[in-house]
């Protein structure tokens, strides 16, 4: 394959000279919000809520996924439960929020990992597919730019874990995972959770093995209570059969379960459902696969994975189950699988089941709606079901895994069109089971269109699933998944018109397609039986094959040539024979000429930059520019071929034209689309309003996966493969004299109108001068000096303790220079702080302005250990003013640090313990009271920033929670923004 220098240069030349060098933008303050214009609702990041989510033209990425990833495969948070604030921190490989549910102020969350890495994996170890893991990593990061998440940078493999966070102070406690946590052994991804007699029931695989583990909230105890071991399951996963488990819910008194398991009479790992007044003692199985009418698909192969039974409610005195029934056998063509089923259950009055098909095959088992509710609508895999105001509404779910999957392994787009074609629809059902299509586009079932007039999607053809419905303060939230988040490499190709593109659009999809060939030509069939969702037909084959044969032959540039001299053929690829392509082959040739001789101009016109690329150039690299300056030969010397070659093209170039039909299709479809999950809301379940459409701002968050209703409001967890799941809160409006049933210690909210945190003009804050650039509209700048100075060992010791004296030194060099000029003083009342001290200035003067106090014998005990009541008080007199209110379980009101404590807990400066205590006597260490100061001050470093010559230390090690607090407080430095993502722009 020729290589080609000259359009790389001039890629080069058109980069450098037409982007203009432009600034990160701001980071938004503490707290993150996302609010509507309208004012009606406003969503807080709690998950690093203070690390902002990523904006779609952001340069440098910022990392979520709730807990912060460590190294060496090992998932953790920082001091007292609180995650690393720096925009690299979290682990980005935690995909979803998977599962959520709430008690008082903590929701417990059961996280997804590596979303993508697991499919790639499932698609290598059963679903039968070859391909070399590093090739396939590398093919995926060039598709997506470095954004899809793969793989941690470490290659370690920490695994989806449960835990809980704190909505109030953001406190994140992990209770199971493979390593780290209350229960550790357990690599879990736990895909629902319900509430039953006051405990938790989470339901997924843990240990690859599908299982149902019991919560106790009051304690956190985790035990399981039903399921199999991976030794019992492992043949039937050799086999193929997913291991998921997702339908639970409450019936009656009783809770309800489903999922794989293995039938008492036939042995067999199978789909059942199994219902309980008490989970530890046991479960009694009310429908088998057989009861369901063989209707559960629940292969990796088939639809959604084996999504089976999908979910289940109790509506109307009845059991209601959605479930996913799309397999290989039974699909109506190539391009759909069978849609879902509902299935209605009564229990009998000698307490057996009847079972009944609601949704379903209408010949054979008498289902009063067909498949997927109608007809004409073949999309979707799954039905979500919500019950709201006497209805049971049924949300679509379209199938865009095997979509995928055709993509990436068949490079067949066609799957992923039809479904853009149909986007999602919403469907209610009333006690007698009739039918309103409530949004979704006009059917024969449903003439009229939807009864709001709201078309499929919400009119958004990339809303692919209604992936999560809740109640919350009388009204029905819903949540989508957004496939252009997956799909926007396509945008790129925004032209759709194969009759128009332009030569470099040309390269450039012939680039994409090449990549995606080199991930599905190593496809192969497992031996079992146990293939891909479809068998690849003879002629899926013959048609990859010639396009890889053609890819061989030539390359991008030759082929984007000859494509372009087609004409109108490309519109009817049928009418492409010798002659047409000897004829487009000789254009090719004339066009290459012209092209190498603007190519030559455009790079003398543009010496100066060339001349430097040129010296960077090896020699052999060289020798091949000047070769391609004097280029005159043709690229294709047709009239020397032989007519048969000649005809093998004609075939491999119909196929090439096939696919890049059907990309163009799904490149429309991106290029129109906003990019993020949509949240709608309404009072009545016809009416919706709006929260968000790109995904609360972050073009990432793909899905919105979970919602739980914790004490003071309504979390939300999203899906996003690409930089970690996110978490958000909405909080419920309390009047002054509610009360929520929550803590209200460390509530991490903007400072109330109860408290005054003195402004940056009074000389009392740390900011210093303020200054601007040379250039108006470059933002202000200010200068942080450093306050700590480290030890001659070249340590900073962030674990020892701090006493009073180092905590007055400290705070004294940040008051500002005036009004230290005009307070300074080296007398003060107290017995031992003498004259030659090293600190009697500091403890002098900052006694003098009423910061500090001694102790009722007279002393100052400057060599104390500080504690945490104390160091507070002190920053308290020194920036806040007023009062506040909180609720620790050790600090009476009586006590004499009560006011400042509770002013700095409200403030956001420090923290209580997950045990509801402040521990107000204990010590502070150096690296606690380094992060307070910060958070207090406002003032905290961005990972990203650069950082030339900036003090170090031997025990500040890259990693710990307080890593870049500490490089905050021992650096002087300019910078703009503010915490936590300070641009720095001068060390000194």
């Amino acid at each position: 394959m020729k290589k080609r220098l000259l359009p790389l240069l001039l890629a080069i030349i058109l980069v450098f000279g037409a982007i203009p060098i432009t600034s990160i933008a701001e980071s938004s303050n503490f707290p993150i919000t996302y609010e509507t214009s309208s004012g009606s609702f406003k969503f807080e990041k709690i998950s690093h809520p203070y690390v902002s989510p990523n904006a779609p033209l952001q340069d440098l990425r910022n990392h979520d996924g709730v807990v912060d990833y460590v190294g060496n495969g090992i998932i953790g948070v920082g001091e007292n439960g609180f995650v690393g604030t720096d925009s690299k921190s979290g682990d980005r490989g935690q995909s979803y929020s998977w599962s959520a549910i709430a008690h008082g102020d903590w929701v417990y969350v059961g996280l997804l990992f590596n979303a993508a890495g697991k499919t790639v994996s499932l698609m290598k170890s059963i679903l039968g597919h070859d391909f070399d893991a590093e090739e396939m990593n590398a093919i995926l990061n060039v598709l997506y730019n470095g954004n899809y998440f793969i793989k941690e940078e470490d290659d370690g493999k920490p695994d989806g874990c449960l835990v809980k966070v704190n909505v109030k102070t953001g406190e994140v406690v992990i209770l199971m995972s493979k390593d780290v946590g209350k229960y550790t052994g357990y690599a879990c991804s736990f895909r629902n959770a319900v509430e039953y007699n006051g405990k938790f029931y989470f339901c997924g695989a843990v240990n690859d093995a599908p299982q149902i583990w019991q919560v106790d909230p009051n304690n956190d105890e985790c035990k399981k209570v039903y399921g199999m071991e991976f030794q019992d399951f492992y043949q039937a996963f050799q086999e193929g059969v997913g291991s998921g488990i997702r339908g639970m819910c409450l019936y009656e008194d009783e809770l309800v379960i489903s999922g794989v398991m293995k039938n008492a009479e036939t042995g067999k790992v199978e789909p059942q459902i199994a219902i309980t007044k008490n989970p530890e003692e046991g479960f009694e199985v009310i429908a088998t696969q057989s009861d369901l009418f063989n209707y559960p698909a629940y292969h990796f192969r088939d639809s959604i994975y084996g999504g089976s039974i999908w979910e289940a409610v109790e509506f109307n005195g009845s059991l209601y189950v959605s479930i996913c029934t799309g397999t290989p056998d039974n699909m109506p063509d190539k391009y759909t699988m069978q849609s879902f089923a509902i299935v209605r259950g009564d229990r009998q009055e000698d307490g057996s089941w009847k079972w009944t098909p609601v949704v379903g095959d209408q010949e054979n088992d008498g289902a009063r709606y067909t498949f997927g509710i109608d007809p004409e609508r073949t999309r979707s895999g799954a039905g979500v079901i919500q019950v709201f105001n006497d209805y049971l509404y049924i949300g679509e779910y379209n199938d865009m895994e095997i979509a995928l999957i055709e993509l990436l392994f068949n490079i067949d787009f066609a799957f992923f069109n039809k479904n853009l074609e149909q986007s999602v629809s919403l469907y209610r059902m009333d006690k007698n089971e009739n039918i309103e299509l409530v949004m979704g586009n006009a059917t024969s079932m449903f003439p009229s269109g939807s009864i709001t007039g709201q078309l499929s999607g919400f009119g958004r053809n990339e809303n692919q699933y209604v992936w999560k419905m809740t109640e919350y303060d009388g009204k029905l939230y819903l949540g989508t998944m957004d496939t252009s988040s997956l799909l926007y490499p396509l945008g790129q190709f925004a032209n759709g018109d194969i009759l128009h593109m332009s030569h470099s659009e040309w390269v450039r999809l012939l680039g994409y397609i090449r990549e995606l060939l080199k991930i599905s030509i190593n496809k192969y069939k497992a031996p079992g039986d146990v293939s891909l969702f479809r068998d690849e037909s003879s002629e899926d084959v013959e048609q990859k094959e010639n396009v890889r044969k053609l890819f061989d032959e030539f390359d991008d540039e030759e082929l984007a040539l000859t494509l372009s001299g087609l004409g109108e053929v490309l519109d009817n690829p049928d009418n492409l024979d010798v002659e047409v392509l000897s004829e487009a082959l000789k254009e090719g040739q004339v066009e290459s000429q012209q092209e190498n001789e603007e190519s030559i101009e455009i790079l003398s016109d543009n010496r100066e930059i060339t001349d430097e690329i040129e010296d960077n150039i090896r020699d052999e690299d060289s020798i091949a520019l000047d070769e391609a300056y004097k280029k005159e030969n043709h690229i294709f010397e047709s009239e020397d071929r032989e007519r048969k070659d000649l005809q093998d093209n004609v075939d491999q170039i119909k196929d090439l034209i096939h696919i890049v039909k059907e990309l163009l299709k799904t490149g429309v479809y991106m290029n129109k689309a906003t990019r993020g999950f949509d949240l709608y809301v309404s009072e009545d379940g016809i009416n919706f309003e709006t929260v968000t459409i790109d995904g609360f701002g972050d073009p990432y968050n793909h899905g919105l996966r979970v919602f739980a209703e914790a004490g003071p409001g309504l979390c939300i967890g999203t899906a996003n493969p690409f930089y970690g799941t996110q978490l958000w809160f909405e909080r419920a409006e309390l009047g002054d004299d509610d009360d929520d049933g929550g803590d209200d210690d460390d509530i991490k909210e903007p400072v109330d109108d109860k408290i005054n945190v003195v402004e940056p003009n009074s000389g009392l804050m740390p900011f210093g001068k303020m200054s601007t650039g040379t250039d108006a509209k470059e933002p202000l700048s200010k200068e942080h000096k450093a306050y700590i100075s480290g030890y001659p060992d070249g340590t900073v010791r962030p674990n020892d303790k701090i006493s009073r004296a180092e905590t007055a030194t400290i705070l004294y060099r940040l008051l500002s220079e005036e009004l230290i000029n005009n307070s300074k003083t080296n007398i003060n009342s107290f017995s031992d702080v003498d004259p030659e001290l090293w600190y009697n200035e500091a403890v002098s003067t900052m006694s003098k302005l009423g910061y500090i106090k001694g102790y009722e014998d007279g002393t100052f005990g400057g060599d104390n250990e500080i504690t945490r009541a104390e160091f507070v008080s002190i920053l308290v007199r020194i920036l806040a003013e007023g009062t506040a209110e909180c609720d620790f379980n050790d600090l009476p009101k009586e006590h004499w640090a009560y006011k400042e404590i509770a002013v700095a807990t409200k403030s956001g400066w420090i923290k209580g313990y997950s045990d509801g205590s402040f521990k107000p006597d204990n010590p502070t260490t150096r690296a606690e009271a380094i992060s307070i100061i910060n958070r207090a001050f406002n003032r905290g470093i961005s990972e990203n920033s650069k950082l030339p010559g900036i003090k170090e230390f031997v025990d500040n090690v890259k990693g710990q929670w307080y890593y870049y607090e500490i490089i905050e407080a021992t650096n002087n430095h300019e910078c703009t923004g503010e915490r936590p993502l300070e641009d720095w722009i001068k060390v000194y």
